[in-house]
């Protein structure tokens, strides 16, 4: 056939007798995105998307603090498929910033217990997000669905107060 692999890919997969499923490709340019991700100092990220479109592959990264995910500070990285390198970086919503004091405050349980009557958490999990001042503030984000709405309801995890609603459709009216 006339397939070749780039050399870098050839490199990485060394024992390579046939062409490798499409998503190996992927599979070692998010090897390649991490690897530029750790060597420019960016710690503490978890992988929340990934595409590929065209000759390009491009990973998106929330950061981390502890078991919470930072869902308001992230960055990507794209790699060109055929060269495995950097084509793109975007950390324009990147910051390390500290969380505010008394974080964690209160439990899981106690939080699903602020919920408005009539709604029951179907996921809760530990988040990070920033306040109206722009402040990192510890909240459990608490999914559920109240007919054909999807309510995202973010509660303060030192207070247990509501820090943000969001409500999207998720059905047809």
């Amino acid at each position: 056939s006339d397939f070749a692999l780039p050399e870098f890919l050839a490199e990485l997969h060394a024992d390579f007798t046939t062409p490798p499923p499409p998503g190996d490709c992927v599979y070692f340019t998010k090897a390649i995105a991490e690897e530029f991700l750790a060597a420019n100092g960016y710690e503490n990220l978890k992988l929340s998307a990934e595409e590929q479109n065209g000759a390009v592959a491009r990973f998106e990264y929330i950061c981390t603090d502890g078991e919470a995910d930072c869902l308001d500070s992230g960055l990507s990285v794209a790699i060109a498929l055929d060269t495995g390198e950097v084509y793109a970086f975007d950390a324009e919503d990147y910051s390390d910033a500290d969380m505010e004091d008394g974080q964690w405050q209160i439990s899981e349980e106690d939080a699903r217990a602020k919920l408005p009557s009539g709604l029951e958490a179907e996921s809760c999990r530990k988040v990070v997000i920033d306040s109206v001042g722009g402040r990192p503030t510890a909240c459990y984000e608490l999914v559920c669905t109240d007919g054909d709405r999807r309510v995202a309801i973010y509660l303060n995890a030192s207070d247990g107060v509501q820090q943000e609603i969001k409500v999207e459709r998720t059905g047809e009216t």
